[in-house]
């Protein structure tokens, strides 16, 4: 009921007579709310958002959401058949993303280099690899650089070995077709194609698309 209910929420909280006679007039309203066979859930809703704890929580862009969320749902029941609807679309991408996640789903997979070890697909596209991309522009070369001043700074430096790395476990994705792309252009200055291309031997192609 709506007395037990009240007592149960200001048990262990100093609530003054004025507040606990407050909550009681709210639940007793939710509760006539709850008797009426065809509620109307906009009037409820309505009333709900001006009551003094729930107006003083909301923020406006809060209460025009769920406004707008009731303005079509008339009845409890449809409420109900709206909630179940998301919830099962809700499950329903959940079992779509688990599929995804699992490389189980027939879909476009964007990765990263790093979250694509150990993984394989038919079809593999690698894009941006030119020069101060993949290498990154801030990779050095052991064997011609100072490591240690560089290793001592806020940014470790990355090695022209690692990002060499990185490449391969690009291009050793694919199964069957790899793919691999680079801009003429960035911000209207030509780029270079990365160096890794002509040390893998890929035949490409300079024609425009």
């Amino acid at each position: 009921t709506s007395e037990k209910l009240t007592d149960f929420i200001c048990k262990e909280k100093k609530v003054s007579k004025k507040e606990m006679a407050l909550i009681k007039s709210i639940f007793r309203d939710i509760n006539e709310f709850i008797k009426t066979e065809e509620l109307n859930i906009k009037v409820f809703v309505n009333w709900l958002v001006e009551t003094p704890k729930v107006k003083k929580q909301l923020i406006d862009e809060e209460k025009d959401w769920l406004l707008k969320e009731v303005s079509n749902v008339k009845t409890l029941k449809e409420l109900i058949l709206k909630y179940k609807a998301a919830r099962t679309l809700k499950e329903e991408m959940a079992d779509k993303l688990r599929e995804y996640d699992n490389n189980n789903y027939n879909a476009v997979y964007l990765l990263t280099i790093h979250s694509s070890k150990g993984l394989g697909y038919k079809n593999v596209f690698v894009k941006g690899i030119y020069k101060n991309s993949l290498p990154d522009y801030r990779s050095v070369d052991k064997e011609s650089i100072e490591l240690q001043p560089l290793i001592e700074q806020a940014s470790p430096p990355t090695t022209m070995e690692e990002q060499r790395r990185l490449m391969y476990v690009a291009l050793t994705r694919a199964k069957e077709n790899l793919y691999v792309t680079y801009p003429r252009e960035i911000n209207d200055k030509p780029t270079l194609v990365s160096p890794f291309i002509k040390e893998s031997n890929i035949m490409f192609s300079e024609e425009k698309i």
